[in-house]
């Protein structure tokens, strides 16, 4: 899982160059497939939880998919060397998935960033804006890439109803708890943007205006009493614990995202996102019924 401060940081420190107009233009990253990908084995209950889910999420109109959206968003970093910093996030799908990110820097002023579907770029204040395919921005544009695998995982927060197109082998926990802290859990497998298929967990609060997501979990919760083999190519463990929702134009919002390494009940974000404004473009889309055994 990438870091978004790594890219965020590299975008306000970045010093560039005019690139080679000869230099070969860098392969466009893929357009996410919006086809449901539910298989046999997905129990019809899980499905339908989903679908309540997303409903409780954008309770104003039905079937419509986040395809696109704009961040204000302030970040923190807990790590060795802690920052803080707000930014613009701008990610669309529709018609080629691109990536826009702009930051205010007291230096060096306003720099945008980010991938038009074809070419990496980079304009920094009034300057020209710069393609960025030449071999010396490499780093440049593997961390636009981090970004983009980052807005695909953020998508499924934003818009719950993705999970139903890029997940498989659903199962639902029914509610387990006091009446007023009960909780039930989602989990399956999820398509990332390269293509694999790594497990997740979703907690949901249910409460009496609705179901609410609490905490998602990509891949398997390390154990603290192994060490992992320095070899090792599984997806690193990541929590999103999700808080203080509100309400966007009629779509419910965590505010606050706490992104954790460690399943550990001690365990401290690494890193806090604030939505601060949350913007989307949406599209039509059939929900095809699910597969049942």
């Amino acid at each position: 899982m990438s870091s978004l401060l790594s890219v965020v940081l590299l975008l306000a420190s970045c010093q560039v160059e005019v690139a080679d107009a000869q230099s070969a233009p860098a392969a466009p990253v893929a357009q996410a497939e919006v086809t449901p990908a539910l298989p046999a084995k997905s129990d019809p209950k899980a499905v339908a939880f989903l679908r309540q889910l997303a409903q409780d999420q954008f309770k104003s109109e039905q079937r419509r998919l986040v395809d696109g959206f704009q961040l204000q968003v302030y970040l923190r970093d807990r790590g060795e060397s802690p920052r803080e910093v707000g930014f613009t996030l701008d990610y669309r799908q529709r018609d080629g998935e691109s990536i826009g990110l702009r930051i205010d820097d007291p230096e060096r002023g306003r720099i945008d960033k980010g991938f038009d579907g074809r070419d990496y770029w980079l304009k920094e204040a009034e300057g020209e804006r710069q393609l960025l395919n030449g071999h010396e921005f490499a780093k440049d544009r593997e961390s636009i890439d981090e970004a983009l695998d980052l807005c695909q995982d953020l998508l499924l927060i934003l818009d719950v109803a993705q999970m139903e197109m890029r997940s498989r082998s659903l199962q639902w926990l029914p509610p387990q708890g006091e009446e007023e802290a009960k909780r039930s859990v989602l989990s399956g497998e999820l398509r990332r943007a390269d293509g694999s298929w790594v497990p997740f967990r979703l907690e949901v609060a249910h409460q009496q205006d609705g179901l609410l997501p609490t905490m998602l979990d990509f891949g398997k919760p390390p154990n603290p009493l192994e060490e992992a083999p320095a070899d090792s190519e599984a997806l690193p463990f990541q929590r999103f614990e999700l808080q203080a929702w509100k309400t966007f134009d009629g779509r419910n919002v965590p505010q606050i995202v706490d992104i954790l390494d460690s399943a550990l009940p001690q365990a401290m974000p690494v890193r806090s996102l604030e939505i601060h404004d949350f913007q989307c473009q949406t599209r039509w889309a059939p929900v095809k019924e699910a597969k049942k055994d």
